[in-house]
C-alpha cells in the first residue's frame, strides 16, 4: 500500500517535471521568435556593402541557432545536443572580428577537444554519468 503510493506520487512529480520542462522550453522558443523576428527588422534597415554587417548577421544566425539549441537541450537532455551547443558557442566565439590570436588559439583546442570527445562518444555510447566513471 505505502509503495504504491510512493511509486504514484514519484510518477506525479516526475510528469509535472516533463509539464514544467515544455512550458520552459516554450518559453524559451517564443523568446528567440521575438527576438529573431525585431532584430531582423533592423538587418534590413543596415548598409549591406559594410563587412561588420556581414559579421554581425552571422553572429545573429548563430544566436538564434543557440537560442533553438537551448530550447532542444530542455525537452531531449542528451551529451550529443550538449555538445553541439557547445560547438555553436564556440563558433560563434571564433567569428567576432576583434578576437585576439590567444583567444583563437583555445577556441580551436577547445574545438577539437568537443569534436574527440563527441567522436569517442559515438564509439561507445555513455547511457549515464556512472559510465563515466567506471
Amino acid at each position: 500500500m505505502i509503495q504504491k503510493l510512493i511509486d504514484t506520487t514519484v510518477r506525479a512529480r516526475q510528469s509535472a517535471l516533463e509539464i514544467m520542462e515544455v512550458v520552459l522550453a516554450i518559453a524559451v522558443f517564443c523568446a528567440v521568435a521575438y527576438f529573431s523576428f525585431h532584430a531582423a527588422q533592423s538587418f534590413l534597415l543596415k548598409d549591406w556593402s559594410n563587412m561588420s554587417v556581414m559579421y554581425e548577421f552571422i553572429s545573429f544566425i548563430l544566436l538564434i541557432l543557440l537560442g533553438l539549441e537551448v530550447t532542444r537541450l530542455i525537452l531531449v537532455h542528451s551529451i550529443t545536443v550538449v555538445m553541439e551547443l557547445m560547438l555553436l558557442i564556440i563558433a560563434r566565439k571564433m567569428l567576432y572580428p576583434d578576437i585576439t590570436a590567444l583567444d583563437l588559439l583555445f577556441c580551436a583546442v577547445a574545438f577539437v577537444l568537443v569534436i574527440g570527445i563527441y567522436y569517442l562518444y559515438e564509439l561507445k555510447p555513455i547511457k549515464s554519468l556512472e559510465d563515466i566513471t567506471k
